[in-house]
């Protein structure tokens, strides 16, 4: 019986928790999501430990990371489907496939308008979220991270504008996104 009780009182106290969270103002359904991505400071090394390499392959890599503007933004767009329980959690709309997965967030201002919040990242990197719903049909953000590479700081901004579409997903499915450029 005991058991039980616990059981309820821990139910209890996560439910209150979850309900302390503010909840962004958004509608359910189907999104599109344009995702604007920029590296600035020193190119990355493709190679682990480039001082292993020759001269010539060397030379190679960084004429190769020069031709393809290793720093120069990229755009890509997708849909996804969000249900109601993930439009009141600001992660459906805060959050980049997984490019943050690593970093523990501190949160200054979560209300149903506007998160704020710091990124602590493995590896060392740290940020920023800041994400403001402009409407209950669309949320735009920006994060960015700054991290030390062997050059030195490198720092990724990705603005994020989150438009929805319709009440439908039609054959998007929920925790798959589909994928409409770039």
């Amino acid at each position: 019986m005991r058991f039980v009780q616990l059981i309820v009182v821990v139910g209890a106290v996560g439910i209150a928790v979850s309900a302390v969270a503010a909840a962004p103002d958004a509608k359910p359904g189907l999104w599109e999501r344009t995702v604007t991505r920029q590296m600035d400071g020193p190119p990355m090394s493709p190679v682990a430990d480039p001082s292993k390499l020759t001269l010539e392959q060397r030379a190679r890599i960084e004429q190769m990371m020069s031709m393809h503007g290793a720093t120069a933004p990229t755009t890509s767009v997708l849909r996804y489907c969000v249900t109601a329980e993930a439009a009141r959690q600001w992660d459906s709309f805060s959050r980049e496939d997984g490019d943050e997965a690593k970093c523990e967030r501190t949160v200054q201002d979560d209300s149903p308008r506007a998160l704020r919040a710091s990124l602590a990242c493995s590896g060392g990197a740290k940020g920023t979220v800041a994400f403001t719903a402009v409407g209950t049909d669309r949320i735009r953000g920006t994060i960015t991270w700054v991290r030390l590479d062997q050059g030195g700081p490198r720092t990724t901004t990705i603005d994020m504008d989150s438009r929805w579409l319709s009440a439908d997903c039609g054959t998007v499915k929920a925790g798959a996104p589909q994928r409409v450029k770039g």
